[in-house]
């Protein structure tokens, strides 16, 4: 085992909290966002640790995407 090696990375994310909503005409607002992780076999918790040791990430675009399988 070469000195080192990462076998676990902690990642933190937050979904979004939903709009307020409008009581005049009757809104609910809404339900928050959702996250998703998707994993890519060629890439290692090594390199993307290396690639962004100290970096936080935030989502501004917000796209909606769905996947059928």
């Amino acid at each position: 085992m070469s000195k080192g090696f990462i076998d676990k990375l902690r990642i933190f994310v937050r979904a979004g909290s939903g709009a307020a909503g409008s009581p005049p005409i009757k809104g609910r607002g809404g339900n928050g966002g959702s996250v998703f992780l998707e994993a890519d076999e060629n890439q290692t918790l090594q390199n993307l640790f290396m690639a962004n040791p100290t970096k936080r990430f935030m989502v501004v675009l917000i796209h909606f995407h769905v996947k059928f399988r």
